[in-house]
């Protein structure tokens, strides 16, 4: 989340904060962020990219199971399809993933996830609708953090690797850098 409650001027002084540090930057929508403004300052919350060895699509799952409707899965796996990229870089905050670990990410701290409400049951299979055609996918979600939970990467099998990382305001944050 880049804000708790959206109101534009809340937006408007993250980008300031964010623009302080990076020149160029995408955000990936929390569920605190949903409204029309977010979209005002940051943009629509689906975007994608190419980079030398990366497909980057960037989105927000704020769905009852975490997922991405119909309409985005066919769009990602299209966009999938259709890259000679390699690697799949997929950003969302959502950690729709989280049953594939058996929530076990939450083990070393004394928290839960940072928003699994009552209205929401994560997907029991996270990874059925996507059509990664050989390709290698990671996953990066940020809703965690708050908490003081630590940075989590597992390697899933079948080309798949999550990322878990977020920020609570603690001196020990950590910042995911993804080279080429």
């Amino acid at each position: 989340d880049i804000v708790i409650s959206p109101t534009e001027e809340r937006f408007k002084k993250s980008k300031k904060i964010i623009s302080n540090y990076f020149t160029d930057f995408y955000v990936s929508a929390g569920n605190h962020d949903f409204g029309s403004e977010f979209n005002n300052i940051y943009g629509e919350y689906f975007y994608t990219f190419e980079t030398n060895h990366f497909l980057v699509l960037g989105t927000s799952f704020n769905t009852p199971n975490w997922l991405p409707n119909k309409n985005d899965q066919n769009l990602i796996n299209n966009l999938i399809k259709t890259t000679k990229k390699k690697n799949v870089l997929l950003i969302s905050h959502q950690l729709f993933w989280i049953n594939e670990v058996n929530n076990n990410i939450f083990s070393l701290v004394k928290a839960e996830p940072n928003s699994i409400p009552d209205n929401v049951t994560p997907s029991a299979d996270p990874f059925d609708w996507i059509e990664l055609n050989d390709k290698k996918l990671i996953v990066v979600s940020g809703d965690s953090g708050n908490w003081g939970q630590e940075f989590y990467c597992k390697e899933l099998g079948n080309n798949i690797t999550v990322i878990s990382n977020g920020l609570g305001g603690f001196q020990d944050d950590s910042i995911v850098i993804i080279n080429e």
